[in-house]
């Protein structure tokens, strides 16, 4: 197996949280950088949910969008990229509501035996599927405890001419 791999795949336990994914929870702090007009490249854009979000900010601009996979990429209607070597930040997601719990912990808990990581896991001998089968259970324990929550720190770099 290719080490340049995408770990957790395109499964749909993948794609579901990717597809929740706007520019305003997953990009905010390159929206205030985008003027209509603006030519954006989106590096591993997904489903292009993102994407699209983005397209809308530089309308009329040009947006191309790319992904290493084939199988995930969807036609969206459309430079800017996103390191210069001093505009660094972070965001995060959290998630704590019951609903909120819910969503993540069934996502996940599908990952750990559907997605591309599940049959790495497996294929590098790192889990047996009763292995898998008790990480899934575990997200669902999470996901019904009334005091879980889930924080999703996201490291963001801003490239600019």
């Amino acid at each position: 197996m290719p080490d340049d791999v995408y770990t957790h795949g395109h499964h749909d336990s993948v794609l579901q949280s990717h597809r929740w994914r706007t520019a305003a929870n997953s990009a905010g702090y390159l929206l205030p950088h985008l003027h209509p007009g603006d030519t954006l490249l989106d590096v591993g854009c997904g489903p292009g949910t993102i994407t699209a979000d983005l397209a809308a900010a530089v309308a009329p601009g040009r947006v191309v969008a790319i992904d290493r996979s084939a199988d995930v990429l969807v036609t969206r209607p459309g430079g800017l990229g996103t390191a210069r070597d001093a505009d660094f930040g972070a965001s995060v997601w959290y998630f704590a509501s019951p609903a909120d719990r819910d969503w993540w912990s069934q996502s996940w808990a599908g990952r750990a035996t559907s997605s591309d990581f599940a049959v790495q896991a497996r294929d590098r001998g790192l889990a047996t599927d009763a292995d898998l089968g008790r990480i899934a259970d575990a997200w669902r324990e999470w996901g019904a405890h009334p005091d879980g929550w889930l924080v999703l720190v996201h490291g963001e770099v801003l490239a600019t001419r």
